[in-house]
């Protein structure tokens, strides 16, 4: 079973810890604690408006694993 983590979001009105398993969509986790991402192209990642910054901890994007340390 994986192991249960948090995520720290950063948006404008402040920061959210937002509970998450490995394997679920950034966009599912946002949306299910009330907070958008911008999809306006259904997702594809052609219009940019989804992108986020990656500041500290392990992700996987695609099927790459990418580590990031403060």
């Amino acid at each position: 079973m994986p192991q249960a983590m948090t995520i720290c979001v950063k948006t404008g009105d402040g920061e959210h810890l937002l509970p998450n398993q490995p394997g679920r969509l950034l966009s599912e986790i946002l949306y299910a604690h009330g907070l958008g991402l911008n999809q306006r192209c259904g997702g594809e990642g052609d219009c940019g408006g989804c992108a986020v910054v990656l500041e500290h901890g392990d992700f996987t994007i695609g099927a790459q694993h990418v580590s990031v340390t403060a």
